[in-house]
């Protein structure tokens, strides 16, 4: 009787071991078959964003060089410079902003966040002087010099930007101060803080630059209006994951000159 109780029992326990032991391939069948179909819907949410950011970054390509934009620097939220990206039979030049429309431009951004004026641009682009350290050297290729980022920020801050262009050409070409005067004179430009300006968006925008110019966005130092695919993406998606989609096709500046006209 009792080897009966005993084996019964055993039995009894064999079979709640069983039962636990199926109980667990079922719980971790279930549990692969969950983490799977999790992983296929992440997998599927990757290309979709995938495909969405090189769309995008596609249609940046080709439309930021066929229609206008503009261009604002700012400092503390205060618009100090501004330029347009004209397009006319194919090709760009630089248009610079004068004070009466600065300041229009700034009411815009005040109270409208730049909402009205939208329409009338492909993109908006803000840069913010925080950024121009950030740029070891800007080549002022009409003026054959190049200047360190300090010197850019000290020219675009000068009250005379005639007169600092023409002490940097003096020194780095080694002439004399009222030779180098007449040389800028003949840039023929109203607003130089423009002209300047228009050097560092040349250099943002140059390819090799595209690592400052994605960690920039990053820490809200550029900001685009519209803010699309792309820009969203480079706000999160770490930098060398988009490298090569943003620099695809493009072995030179989107930029060819800074020509203000």
């Amino acid at each position: 009787m009792i080897n009966s109780i005993v084996l019964l029992l055993i039995m009894i326990i064999a079979v709640f071991i069983i039962l636990k032991i199926l109980k667990s391939l079922i719980l971790v069948k279930v549990a692969f078959k969950l983490i799977s179909l999790i992983f296929i819907v992440g997998i599927v949410i990757l290309v979709v964003l995938g495909i969405s950011i090189l769309s995008d970054a596609n249609k940046f390509r080709n439309e930021f060089s066929s229609q206008d934009s503009l261009f604002l620097l700012t400092d503390n939220g205060k618009i100090i410079s501004a330029v347009e990206l004209k397009t006319k039979e194919d090709s760009q030049s630089y248009r610079s902003v004068d004070d009466s429309r600065l300041s229009n431009l700034q009411k815009s951004l005040d109270k409208y966040g730049f909402s009205d004026i939208n329409d009338d641009y492909y993109k908006i682009i803000i840069i913010k002087t925080d950024l121009l350290p950030n740029i070891k050297e800007y080549d002022l290729d009409q003026l054959e010099i190049k200047i360190t980022s300090k010197e850019m920020v000290n020219l675009l801050n000068t009250s005379n930007t005639e007169r600092a262009l023409a002490e940097l050409k003096a020194k780095y070409n080694k002439t004399n101060y009222d030779d180098a005067l007449k040389i800028v004179k003949k840039i023929n430009e109203p607003n130089l803080k423009s002209y300047v300006f228009s050097y560092v968006i040349t250099e943002l925008f140059n390819p090799k630059n595209i690592q400052i110019f994605m960690r920039e966005i990053k820490n809200d130092n550029i900001l685009v209006y519209e803010n699309t695919a792309m820009f969203r993406a480079i706000k999160i998606v770490p930098s060398f994951m988009l490298k090569d989609i943003l620099n695809k096709g493009s072995n030179s500046s989107i930029f060819n000159n800074s020509v203000i006209i």
